[in-house]
């Protein structure tokens, strides 16, 4: 099991790595392996670009057996939001047009040989927390939730024993605007979580 390093001893235990990216400048973010805590957030921008942005915590794993299945089960603490808005460009006339909000927990594997470097990086495991689809829409909404292996946050994966793994826990938001001659649209979302442990289980193969 592992878990925050709440005390910074840097112990094999403990999460190590935090990592953050933003798909925009109006975005915003940070992750802490020290707390275990992350968060993320995103805003459309006026040409309609969709856009997604994540923050993660990492830790280590060395597997001791020399061929297993990793068994990956975090608990996730999350909150979010988000808010759609529409406006009229040309009043008196109609348009339809949609804005989207999500918001994603998910895990993460990289994995290098420790002699000769080779990297492999896996695709990240997404689990949903919400999706908000509108047409012309307006006003905000708040969620909140556990994300654990019941609700879809788990993964598995083939491990060897002259490798390491490098198991990210993450957060994401996506949101996308379409805006058209008539009427302008606007999404923003924000997801921020904690992970107090995460189990990593090595099974035999």
């Amino acid at each position: 099991m592992f878990g925050p390093d709440i005390d910074g001893t840097g112990g094999p235990q403990y999460y190590k790595h935090d990592f953050t990216f933003l798909d925009s400048g109006l975005g915003y973010a940070s992750a802490n392996h020290q707390t275990g805590k992350f968060f993320v957030g995103e805003t459309t921008e006026p040409n309609g670009v969709p856009r997604t942005s994540v923050a993660q915590v990492g830790m280590e794993v060395k597997p001791r057996l020399e061929h297993c299945r990793l068994s990956i089960r975090p608990c996730v603490y999350w909150s979010g939001f988000d808010s759609l808005a529409s406006s009229a460009i040309a009043p008196g006339d109609f348009e339809l047009r949609v804005a989207t909000a999500l918001g994603s927990t998910g895990i993460a594997v990289e994995s290098w040989d420790e002699a000769d470097g080779g990297q492999f990086v896996e695709p990240v495991r997404w689990s949903d927390v919400w999706v908000r689809t509108e047409p012309n829409p307006w006003g905000g909404r708040e969620y909140e939730g556990v994300a654990v292996p019941g609700t879809g946050l788990q993964a598995e994966t083939i491990a060897l024993g002259s490798r390491r793994y490098l198991i990210w826990v993450l957060c994401r938001v996506h949101v996308a605007a379409v805006s058209g001659p008539v009427l302008s649209t606007s999404a923003s979302a924000g997801i921020s979580c904690h992970a107090p442990f995460v189990v990593i289980e090595e099974n035999p193969i």
